[in-house]
């Protein structure tokens, strides 16, 4: 029922706005969500915050959606999800686990993707694809490894 894992010494912007918006069930803060999670958004370098921001306005690790009724709130998540994956700390895991380890960039950027076609964002969802199919990390091109947007 909570927006965030209580553990998660980590910060969490925003929780006042989002909570009016899960409590009215959207009838109400939908706008002052999409105000402080895009300064949010825009002001934070921090790992944990981008990652943070990204779970919850995308939904990650909730039964109820709370957010994906409104495209507005989930622009915004698909700005933390994109912001996060060109973290250092995100690049890094391309040097620290496997190719068969759940990658921060990989995820993330699925996450995004998986967002765009579900809101049938498709002119989106292909300039995202290329973007990612032309990555490349220290000289490593497609590192993802995505050869089809479906």
């Amino acid at each position: 029922d909570e927006l965030h894992c209580k553990d998660n010494p980590h910060s969490y912007p925003c929780l006042e706005e989002m909570k009016v918006y899960r409590e009215t069930q959207g009838a109400q803060g939908e706008d002052a969500v999409v105000r402080c999670a895009s300064k949010a958004v825009a002001d934070s370098n921090d790992f944990h915050t981008l990652r943070n921001l990204t779970h919850v306005l995308l939904d990650m690790d909730t039964i109820i959606k709370v957010f994906d009724n409104s495209s507005s709130i989930v622009r915004v998540g698909i700005e933390a999800a994109r912001k996060l994956t060109n973290h250092p700390d995100c690049l890094r895991e391309f040097d620290t686990k496997d190719s068969l380890d759940c990658r921060c960039f990989p995820l993330y950027s699925k996450v995004a993707m998986l967002k765009y076609k579900n809101y049938g964002w498709w002119a989106e969802a292909r300039q995202y694809f290329r973007q990612i199919q032309e990555f490349t990390y220290k000289g490593m091109p497609n590192p993802v490894g995505w050869e089809d947007i479906y």
